[in-house]
């Protein structure tokens, strides 16, 4: 385990297979730059883990080089406990692990957060980041109402009473009860499965590409 109460910026040799495991703990900022070479600057993997805790100021992530493959930079699994102003995601961010906020926080910022894995948020933090973009499963106990939400994975359940804004589908989630949108609903390349469930749009709903929606429940509804 590290633990840096100040800023952490990673700008130098490849770090594909070298964080693997362990806990880095930081107090400030944290920033992947990308200066001289194309080489993944923080590549970290298996169960490494980034906590983002301090307490007493915001923080801010930056990564110049972001993406999932073992060529770019990003984060395994991110802990989010700041308890000094939230956490500003000022670009896109991949976490190939999970994404877990365990405490009353903030997540903004006109980033797009990815994350591979699950998400969990505790009680009081709010996540309204411009865009999420979830394969795993959902365990929200705050608010969350990002820009977009964009469900990635395979058999997911949406978790229903959230503020959802945007909503894309790209992967093959199942409502799992009432949900509402106060934007637009789109299926691109995906296939939403209503359910036997509620879906209220307030916007536009369109598919796209290979989108397609799936009602085969007498109680399923869609009201746009």
């Amino acid at each position: 385990e590290i633990t840096v109460s100040g800023n952490v910026t990673f700008n130098g040799g490849n770090t594909n297979t070298l964080l693997t495991a362990g806990v880095l703990e930081v107090g400030g900022d944290f920033s992947q730059a990308s200066c001289c070479t194309s080489s993944p600057h923080f590549a970290a993997s298996g169960t490494h883990r980034v906590v983002l805790n301090s307490p007493g100021a915001p923080q801010t992530v930056n990564f110049q080089d972001p993406g999932s493959t073992t060529s770019d930079s990003h984060f395994q699994d991110l802990e989010i406990a700041n308890t000094g102003g939230g956490v500003t995601f000022a670009t896109n961010v991949f976490a190939n692990g999970a994404l877990s906020i365990t405490s009353a926080t903030t997540a903004s910022g006109p980033g797009t957060v990815i994350v591979a894995g699950d998400l969990t948020t505790a009680a009081g933090s709010a996540v309204t980041v411009s865009g999420l973009n979830l394969a795993g499963a959902m365990a929200v106990s705050g608010s969350l109402s990002p820009g977009t939400t964009t469900f990635t994975g395979a058999g997911q359940s949406i978790q229903p009473g959230l503020a959802y804004v945007n909503m894309t589908v790209t992967g093959t989630p199942l409502a799992s009860g009432a949900t509402a949108l106060s934007g637009n609903l789109t299926i691109s390349g995906g296939t939403l499965n209503l359910n036997g469930q509620v879906v209220t749009v307030a916007g536009t709903f369109a598919t796209s590409g290979t989108g397609t929606l799936t009602m085969q429940n007498p109680a399923d509804r869609l009201t746009v």
